[in-house]
């Protein structure tokens, strides 16, 4: 069977390696479907164009890979190289129109879980047939996010072709040796490991509390931006510029836990947040990703003992990863950008994802700066049973390969159109 995975970002190969090798093993054919009218150029996401020259080795074979420029061509190659099963990340606005177009080849189309993304694109969950997602929670989620947004069109579709088959990603972690990584960022011997995401800051849609509160920016460009800012100022940001509630001092606390429990620190950021330099001064390692299959992100875990991060879905990684999670939590009235619908929404329903007793754990700014200095490792424990049950309601059954799960799901859409 001939399987396209269309590559719109090489960091995608993160989300679909697993499954790639997977459909290798069991005989298939793979195609690498490279976006090449992705922009070169730009700050945000250049570095992220998906070059054929980038495509990871794979343990069980090798992929074909594919360039296409725009749709027409898309199709073409998709006819061309007889494609049975076209596999994307999953389902946005822009693969609407190349969904009609696929459906008229015959070509079945398949959806995976994105982080909390294929949540606020839940409008367009009906489309594939088959959208596979981490468990059960996830597709209540979906609907529920449908429902406050009024959207009541193709919910018994939804029901019948959304399916929870696992984080696949995950499976990343059999090809992971802990010790040849320490030795490999030259981590000391008898060193636990602290690994921190710093605030995204070139991420972020805030023009005013996260620059100008929270990071603290003070250069003469924009101090003049924060005058004229001057009417979104607030009690509580007056508090805070006076008490210090700023990055810099979370940072500094960080690294005090650190030097208090004879920690390394491991600072994992992406190219479009570029690390401050206060962050890299106290930082013992700076990674970006320098790696899809097997991602950077889960080489930093396996090497790990604490993941300090602010609401970041690398808590969904970190747990099964055998890494207790601690998020640094803004308030929402303070961080502008995630106030969407969706944010709103899953801030509420998704609060034990960052909270959940022996496995995942919250301090708020202030809480970092003053108490996580006076904390050691036994106060953020992960018990085996907490990462069973975190792992059953978020990530997909305990101790199954995802993967299998997912290209067994893909054959059967194959061979019997359900």
């Amino acid at each position: 069977m001939q399987i396209a995975f269309l590559i719109e970002r090489n960091i995608y190969y993160k989300s679909f390696g697993s499954v790639m090798d997977e459909a290798l093993k069991k005989g298939h054919k793979v195609f690498c479907f490279h976006d090449y009218a992705q922009p070169r150029g730009g700050h945000q996401k250049a570095y992220q164009f998906p070059s054929i020259a980038n495509v990871p080795l794979f343990k069980n074979g090798n992929v074909q890979t594919v360039k296409y420029n725009n749709n027409q061509d898309f199709l073409q190659k998709i006819k061309q190289h007889n494609i049975k099963v076209l596999v994307t990340l999953h389902f946005s606005q822009q693969h609407t129109e190349l969904r009609e177009n696929i459906k008229k080849q015959g070509v079945y189309w398949v959806a995976f879980q994105h982080s909390f993304d294929t949540v606020n694109f839940a409008k367009y969950a009906h489309l594939p047939d088959k959208y596979f997602v981490y468990t059960n929670k996830w597709i209540d989620w979906i609907l529920d996010y449908r429902i406050k947004q009024n959207i009541s069109e193709a919910t018994n579709r939804i029901r019948e072709t959304i399916k929870s088959t696992g984080f696949v990603q995950l499976d990343q972690k059999s090809l992971i040796n802990k010790e040849e990584v320490r030795q490999e960022w030259g981590i000391p011997e008898r060193k636990n490991v602290v690994l921190y995401l710093p605030f995204p800051f070139g991420s972020s849609n805030d023009a005013f509390w996260v620059p100008f509160i929270y990071g603290r920016n003070i250069s003469f460009k924009s101090f003049i931006l924060f005058l004229k800012n001057i009417g979104k100022l607030r009690l509580r940001h007056i508090k805070q510029l006076i008490k210090k509630q700023n990055d810099k001092s979370a940072v500094l606390a960080l690294k005090e836990f650190c030097n208090n429990n004879n920690a390394y620190l491991l600072v994992k950021s992406r190219k479009k947040d570029p690390v401050p330099k206060y962050v890299e001064k106290v930082a013992d390692k700076v990674l970006y990703d320098d790696n899809f299959y097997p991602s950077t992100m889960l080489k930093c875990l396996s090497v790990s003992d604490l993941c300090i991060h602010f609401y970041s879905s690398v808590v969904t990684e970190a747990v099964p990863m055998d890494v207790p999670s601690l998020c640094i939590t803004p308030s929402q009235k303070d961080w502008q950008s995630i106030q969407g619908d969706l944010w709103d929404m899953l801030l509420i329903k998704t609060k034990k994802l960052f909270n959940f007793r022996e496995a995942s754990y919250s301090l708020t700014i202030p809480e970092t700066i003053k108490e996580l200095p006076k904390k050691t490792f036994k106060d953020f424990p992960l018990t085996k049973q907490a990462k069973q049950q975190y792992v059953k309601e978020f990530i997909g059954n305990n101790d199954v390969n995802y993967s299998s799960l997912a290209v067994k799901e893909i054959e059967s859409l194959v061979n019997t159109g359900k």
